[in-house]
């Protein structure tokens, strides 16, 4: 009788054991299930540099599930001349913000060239400051997006120049970043 207890005891804790390791297991494929989830519907967006009739023209395309909203690339520094001398004012690209990018859409970014922080000089082309096949130095683009449910990312872009031996322009997409709230 005393046999049959121990065995009981031992197959209750066996069976409790198994229990618990079940419900952690749900429980973590219930997370990834969610993440997987979020990550197959939000929006991803990406950089389309075009050059029409000799200008260029720079858009927004929201390959993504999701909608974008609230859309910013952040300024990006052009560095002056080689031959410029210290009074020379500082450069950047600005490019005017989107205030949303439906699934499959694309859309078109104005940018101008700024001078020491102030507003737009001219709207005119300054691609060779961050198009692919014009400019010299390697560019970093940083474009910013908030998700349906106010999630912020933040899209990496790598600009690197065209090579001496290679006419192939180099466009890196470094991942979206999910940024704390």
């Amino acid at each position: 009788m005393e046999c049959a207890v121990w065995v009981q005891t031992f197959v209750l804790f066996v069976t409790a054991g198994f229990i618990c390791w079940y419900t952690i297991e749900t429980a973590g494929l219930r997370r990834e299930m969610v993440r997987q989830n979020g990550i197959a519907l939000r929006p991803v967006v990406v950089p389309v540099f075009e050059v029409t009739g000799g200008k260029g023209v720079f858009r927004l395309r929201n390959i993504g599930h999701g909608s974008a909203f609230n859309l910013r690339v952040a300024p990006i520094e052009v560095l002056p001349a080689v031959d410029a001398d210290a009074t020379t004012p500082k450069l950047e690209v600005r490019f005017d913000p989107l205030s949303y990018l439906p699934s499959g859409d694309t859309r078109l970014v104005r940018f101008f060239a700024c001078s020491s922080g102030r507003e737009n000089l001219t709207y005119g082309d300054c691609t060779q400051n961050f198009f692919p096949g014009y400019t010299h130095a390697e560019k970093i683009m940083k474009i910013d997006f908030d998700d349906v449910e106010s999630g912020r990312y933040e899209q990496t872009i790598r600009i690197k120049p065209t090579t001496l031996d290679s006419n192939v322009e180099v466009i890196e997409l470094q991942g979206i970043r999910k940024l704390t709230s």
